[in-house]
């Protein structure tokens, strides 16, 4: 297995916050991020953008 870092029970590190959580079910099919940290890094950064103008 090449950089894949989950165990028999399913559970990883995610590479972004740390937190521990099951990579079976996660949204990154890579198993490195956590759905939370997968999701916001996904999502378009707009309201940052949004934000500068004012």
């Amino acid at each position: 297995m090449t950089g894949v870092t989950f165990g028999p029970d399913g559970i990883s590190e995610c590479e972004s916050c740390g937190k521990k959580f099951n990579s079976v079910i996660s949204s990154d099919f890579s198993g490195k991020l956590c759905n939370k940290c997968h999701n916001a890094k996904k999502a378009p950064k707009q309201e940052t953008e949004e934000s500068d103008d004012q």
